[in-house]
């Protein structure tokens, strides 16, 4: 292979530009291992046969193929150049030479190879140190150079790498040892420089000479030894006496007898764990532009919060991924504004959510739930045995919006116990069958109403005929019929319900003629509907090609909902002996087929209209699905927006996933939904509705800490009777979790008399007792009944303190019929315990100025007490 180099520059290529020349054109097309290069400089190899046919060969080395001192280029003008896989944009390999005075002398090997394998559209294969050459591939062509690595100070990681790097080379267990303890010391003492350096003047030695109250002055300077070096430690842990040394010194720590005598070593600042990085270094480093995270939209000057009330404050406006069609580069500028905006995020915010359904919903589940006691003070909550979608139904309801009674109706369809008497499993699924296509008959009413309406006010008879197929009205269909004098078509109606092959063929036969005949395209679209469905065809209609009337192929579902187009692969494209999951597949292969697709109904909620386009599916269609699957993924089938819009309503959710896993009899995790429910019921002030959902919690030591977290937030003294009433009676919760959330209440409140009451009643004797002493101590001398309902038994300075009291309140209240012995025996004993209540006192950290009166007034008042 020759190599040419081209004037002075030093440009070369393999095979030589006047080779290239002389090749034929079908040879020129494909030139493979193609090379070029610039001596000194680097060279490139392309990987992938190129084509040089558009190519001035003249103008290709130094023109369309440069090589600077660290970079590489092809196609410099950047509108030249082809699309991938044409022309000189294919996959190459490049390497650059001579790039000693580009690289910091002291910079490690490992951060200067990490530094090339972050080079953008690059692929690193090798780094030379010795020959200073950087060997990297690359898929397609735009400019290449080496990045710019400023001559930075060794950082901590720097100095692990060159411990590592020892470590690996060192020959034994015992300098790999030595070299792994010169790193650590090294650590520290890089440490203790950066933190002298962030010093100002003076502090270094004002810390080194400060002295604690009881140190003796000399004590500072005497004891601190010298530092050691990292050539000391690591000299004298790759001595051989290394291990007796570790052995003497561990002896001389197990025979020390005290550790009275103070060394004062310096304070090592402890290291950081994370380190202030550039904007270039950072990952955050050309992304600022990423509309779809607020975080990292201006994220290093401003990161967006949430404030009280669902406010959101960010900088610049906050846009879905859809959103981001609609930026272009004129309005950049304005999204990404610096001005912080304050958004109010409604959608996340339960506060506007009705509490009617939502009250009359729980009400009736809690009619059908068991609250037991668990280990004697913990409740929980599990739905009775007899517990079933009918009886749900069957509560107290004022109003049930309509999706929802339709999501409860079919699940009471699909699986509430079957009351028929069967004889085996075919015959339970027969007669569910029967109770979904009852269902789906009431389902789809209003939608069949809306339609005859208007089909009666435009007089189409045909079309009214259709629409009560659509909802399996076979009886009112066949009247319509003969309304209309179509007497024929009637009496062929009522066969539809048998679905027997035989009527269908002959159904089909009749189409066939009206096509041979080219009589199809002079009868109208919703006649030709009526008779498809009859044929069993629910889908796309053969057209007629050139007929008299010439009409085009018709979609028989076009324009109906997901419900009635589901109806009529169940009820007319398949017999009726067959189960639903074979509907369902033909209506799933319908809303996937090449022609059918987008023009079927697809699942969608019914917030986002009858003809959506959307992923999300109809928690209706979801636990069809689910059921004739025969599938227990209950938490796929229960998603909230499947049934409202609103993405934090888990109402229903939480509902059907308590009621389906216990008709399933299967064993799911409902806590998420049960912990996103209470949340809500919070937000919206059904506090006490909470708690009672709470209650389904699996673990007993979380469901605790939940509910005793919602009582602390919403009860207080002013607690009204009803409320009480329910949490302690209909929901079991013991009453010392409500006492101590109403003493927690009051110490907010600043109450204590309140506090010490409600701390009593919740059977926090000890604490009430503390408070007593503590907070009330002037009025613990008049406060004997506060005094006596303490359970001295369950606190244990009860002699000290709360005894004291009452023993002055006794000696105080004398009366003529008592011993003089006594009262001076019970006298000796307040003073004796008041000096020892004093003494406790003073010697407290923080002393109690309040007590420490009293004890004074108590002790003056019993000293002076007269005796008889």
């Amino acid at each position: 292979m020759t190599i040419e180099t081209v004037g002075q520059n030093g440009y070369w290529s393999a095979p030589t530009i006047n080779d290239l020349k002389r090749l034929k054109a079908e040879d020129i097309r494909s030139v493979k291992d193609f090379r070029a290069g610039r001596t000194h400089v680097g060279s490139i190899h392309f990987t992938q046969a190129v084509d040089l046919t558009d190519i001035d060969l003249d103008s290709l080395l130094g023109g369309l193929i440069c090589f600077e001192h660290g970079s590489c280029t092809v196609y410099p003008i950047e509108s030249d150049t082809p699309p991938m896989g044409q022309g000189l944009n294919v996959p190459a390999t490049i390497e650059l030479c001579n790039l000693k005075s580009r690289v910091p002398n002291a910079l490690p090997l490992q951060r200067l190879i990490r530094k090339l394998q972050s080079v953008k559209y690059t692929h690193f294969m090798d780094y030379s140190r010795t020959l200073h050459r950087w060997t990297f591939g690359v898929q397609h062509f735009t400019r290449y150079e080496f990045p710019s690595i400023e001559d930075e100070d060794e950082t901590m990681l720097d100095v692990v790498e060159h411990a590592i790097e020892d470590i690996v080379e060192s020959p034994s267990i015992l300098a790999a040892t030595a070299a792994a303890a010169t790193a650590a010391i090294a650590i520290l003492d890089r440490l203790d420089d950066e933190e002298e350096q962030k010093k100002p003047n003076g502090d270094s030695a004002h810390d080194h000479n400060m002295l604690t109250d009881n140190e003796p002055p000399s004590s500072k300077s005497t004891t601190a030894g010298p530092k050691r070096t990292l050539q000391d430690m690591a000299e004298s842990l790759s001595t051989d006496s290394t291990m007796n040394d570790v052995n003497d010194d561990y002896h001389d720590m197990q025979t020390r007898s005290s550790f009275e005598n103070h060394v004062a070593d310096e304070v090592q600042p402890r290291a950081n764990k994370y380190f202030k990085v550039g904007y270039t270094e950072s990952v955050a480093y050309k992304y600022s532009n990423m509309l779809v995270d607020a975080g990292l939209t201006m994220g290093r000057s401003f990161r967006p919060g949430w404030s009280t009330g669902d406010v959101l404050a960010n900088s610049g406006k906050i846009v879905g991924v859809r959103g981001l069609s609609d930026f272009g580069s004129k309005s950049y500028l304005e999204t990404m504004s610096a001005n912080v905006s304050i958004q109010n995020v409604h959608y996340t915010s339960p506060t506007s959510f009705d509490a009617t359904p939502c009250k009359e919903l729980l009400e009736n589940m809690l009619e059908q739930t068991d609250i037991i006691t668990e280990n004697g003070n913990v409740p929980y909550a599990k739905l009775m045995p007899g517990a079933t979608f009918g009886n749900l139904l069957g509560g107290r309801w004022s109003f049930i919006p309509t999706h929802e009674l339709l999501v409860l109706k079919l699940c009471q369809g699909l699986y509430d116990p079957v009351d028929e008497p069967t004889t085996g499993v075919a015959d339970v699924e027969a007669a569910r069958k029967r109770r979904f296509t009852k269902w789906l008959e009431d389902a789809v009413t209003q939608d069949m109403e809306r339609d005859l309406e208007q089909h009666a006010a435009d007089g189409n008879i045909a079309a009214t005929v259709f629409t009560y197929l659509t909802g399996h009205r076979i009886k009112e269909a066949c009247n319509a019929a003969i309304e209309n004098r179509d007497h024929r078509l009637s009496t062929l109606l009522p066969q539809v319900i048998t679905g027997s092959e035989t009527f269908r063929n002959y159904i089909k036969a009749q189409l066939r003629l009206w096509k041979d005949y080219q009589y199809e395209g002079m009868i109208s679209k919703d006649y030709r509907k009526v008779y498809e469905v009859m044929s069993g065809n629910v889908g796309l209609t053969q057209g007629m090609n050139g007929a008299v009337g010439d009409s085009d192929r018709v979609l028989v579902s076009e324009g109906l909902d997901w419900k009635r187009t589901l109806g009529l692969y169940i009820w007319y494209h398949c017999s009726p002996d067959t189960t639903l999951e074979d509907g369902l597949n033909k209506y799933l292969e319908a809303t996937t087929h090449r022609e059918l697709a987008l023009r079927v109904a697809e699942p969608t909620p019914w917030y986002l209209g009858p003809h959506a386009v959307s992923p999300r599916r109809d928690m209706l269609f979801k636990i069809i699905k689910m059921y004739a699957q025969q599938s227990n993924d209950i938490r796929a089938a229960l998603d909230p927006l499947g049934i409202t819009s609103e993405p934090l309503d888990y109402r229903m959710t939480w509902c059907l996933s308590v009621m389906l896993s216990k008709a399933l009899n299967v064993s799911i995790d409902t806590d998420s939904s049960t912990v996103s429910l209470a949340s809500q019921l919070e937000a919206m002030g059904l506090w006490e509705w909470a708690i009672y959902v709470q209650l389904y919690l699996e673990d007993q030591s979380c469901r605790q800490i939940a509910i005793q977290n919602v009582l602390a937030r919403h009860v207080d003294v002013n607690t009204t009777v009803e409320q009480e009433s329910f949490l302690r009676d209909t929901l079991r919760i013991p009453t010392t979790w409500i006492e101590e959330a109403k003493a927690l209440r009051a110490a907010h409140a600043g109450d204590l008399h309140a506090q010490v009451d409600a701390l009593i009643k919740a059977d926090k004797h000890a604490d009430a007792h503390h408070l007593v002493v503590e907070k009330l101590a002037p009025e613990a001398v008049k406060s004997e009944d506060i005094l006596r309902r303490i359970d001295s038994s369950k606190v244990l300075d009860w002699q000290q303190c709360g005894q004291l009291f009452l023993s002055y309140i006794m000696l105080t209240k004398q009366s003529d019929n008592q011993d003089d012995n006594v009262l001076i025996e019970l006298k000796d004993t307040v003073l004796r315990d008041l000096r020892n209540l004093k003494v406790q006192n003073d010697s407290r950290r923080q002393r109690n100025i309040p007590l420490a009166e009293c004890i004074s007034q108590m002790a003056v008042r019993c000293a002076l007490h007269p005796q008889r």
